[in-house]
């Protein structure tokens, strides 16, 4: 009839109320719809094999088994009374598991004495602790990516007053669910130093003597050794100093030479204008005339450079978001998207920091850039790789005169920003340096701070018509550039 039409057309996950009127209703937990995945001869067994041999508790905790990675809640609770004892250095047996159990009152649920002798009975293998614990740990990842992906939906049918918010918090969640929640172990100093002396010899073998992504300007290289993995690189500078133009010519070299994954966040240029910046570099026309077109009078041959250009980029590992209003969650989420669908990130470019969307909790403007830069920071570690954020300059440079070189101090809510920052890259040209034309101009890459290594100015030549920067010193006259 139509009553029955009608119910069968209300959505999943409604009630009706008196009213006739729809009500969110959130799913059912998980568990009641239908048993999840576990398995219980493995519960089983490395319970055995812990009370044959406790030695297999050290190969449980090893490979990151915590008491949720048992589904049956009297094996949790026997697991948990395990670890309690081993903290206390009490050996583990059925009698001290069994006195434990008694006084939490889990006892009965696991059987008694009997049903804990009987763990241990059997095929139970102590040498097979391993195979257990990584069998438990890895269905209780899937168990707890159900269950996240579970209450992921059921906040879904509330979160109306900050949708933005919601996917931002859900993408970050699903994230942290389907890590490897296992802790790194101990290491002996040994390996510590193999590991150190491979990064030296890699760049030592390097023509530049680069171990990092390389910046491909000898003389900023010479101070950083390239842009090192899990760094917060700020580069800051007037207006028009080449700021974008030498991130993104980094960016493209390392993707061009090292196939390096790059991630570009333009939220003040369209990702067409990025375009033509990659293309004008590429190709060798300016980009007034990219922007303008290309007049019928001057022949093929500028379509051809064009063409070389867009071959040569079109395949590179480059991805852009030209989001204007973008928030530091929303970089994090698409980063880990990024990472998770092609292997990692190698290089993020965020254009630039002050544009970053606030967190509205934020109650001031200082606040929310300090919120911004840990994020960033935060996420180099996470994915590491170096993140290279742009940052504006106070008006407290240009009070100084027009040639004042800028300092750290002068980075607009500068306090955040030198703090998290592990290299600062100043850009900075001399007054008059507009009137240079097509011929571009030097300008000095001031490191300004770099956490692990030397400051000091590196001489590079900015031409803005290609955007390109290249050296301004040949290389046997490096040590001669001060």
């Amino acid at each position: 009839d139509g009553r029955g039409a009608s119910t069968g057309r209300q959505r999943a996950g409604a009630d009706v109320s008196g009213n006739g009127h729809e009500t969110a209703r959130a799913p059912a937990p998980i568990d009641r719809v239908r048993e999840l995945p576990h398995d219980d001869a493995s519960e089983r067994g490395l319970l055995g094999a812990i009370l044959i041999d406790d030695a297999a508790l050290s190969a449980a905790t090893e490979a990151g088994v915590t008491a949720a990675d048992f589904y049956d809640p009297a094996r949790r609770a026997v697991y948990e009374q395990m670890l309690a004892l081993a903290t206390a250095r009490v050996p583990i047996d059925t009698v001290t598991l069994a006195h434990g159990l008694e006084r939490s009152g889990a006892l009965a649920a696991i059987g008694g004495v009997a049903g804990l002798a009987s763990m241990a009975d059997g095929d139970v293998i102590p040498s097979h602790a391993h195979g257990y614990a990584a069998k438990l740990r890895a269905l209780g990842r899937v168990r707890g990516v159900m269950r996240t992906c579970r209450a992921i939906v059921a906040r879904g049918y509330v979160a109306h007053e900050d949708p933005d918010a919601f996917v931002a918090d859900a993408v970050r969640e699903f994230f942290d669910a389907t890590k490897e929640a296992r802790a790194k172990p101990y290491v002996h100093v040994a390996l510590a130093l193999d590991e150190a002396y491979a990064q030296i010899e890699q760049a030592s073998n390097q023509p530049e003597h680069v171990a990092g992504i390389a910046t491909g300007l000898r003389g900023l290289d010479r101070y950083l050794g390239g842009f090192q993995k899990s760094d917060l690189v700020i580069v800051a500078g007037r207006p028009g100093s080449g700021k974008t133009s030498l991130a993104i010519q980094i960016a493209a070299d390392a993707a061009a030479r090292h196939g390096s994954r790059v991630l570009i966040f333009s939220l003040e240029m369209s990702r067409v204008a990025l375009a033509h910046r990659l293309l004008s570099r590429a190709s060798g026309i300016e980009g007034s005339r990219l922007r303008h077109g290309i007049a019928k009078a001057e022949g093929t041959a500028p379509w051809n450079d064009l063409h070389g250009a867009i071959a040569k980029l079109r395949d590179l590992p480059i991805w852009m978001s030209d989001d204007a209003a973008i928030t530091a969650p929303q970089i994090q989420a698409k980063a880990r998207r990024l990472a998770g669908e092609h292997g990692g990130v190698d290089l993020v470019v965020v254009d630039y920091l002050q544009l970053m969307a606030a967190d509205r909790r934020a109650e001031t403007r200082a606040l929310a850039v300090a919120e911004s830069t840990r994020a960033l920071k935060a996420l180099a570690k996470e994915m590491g790789a170096p993140v290279v954020a742009l940052s504006q300059l106070s008006r407290a440079v240009e009070q100084r005169g027009p040639d004042a070189r800028p300092r750290l101090s002068d980075l607009r809510e500068s306090g955040s920003i030198e703090q998290d920052a592990d290299v600062v890259i100043f850009l900075h040209a001399e007054h008059g340096h507009e009137d240079a034309g097509a011929a571009g101009y030097p300008v000095e890459a001031i490191v300004a701070k770099h956490r692990n290594g030397r400051t000091g100015v590196a001489g590079v030549h900015f031409s803005p018509h290609l955007t390109r920067f290249e050296n301004l010193v040949p290389v046997g006259d490096l040590e001669d550039e001060t």
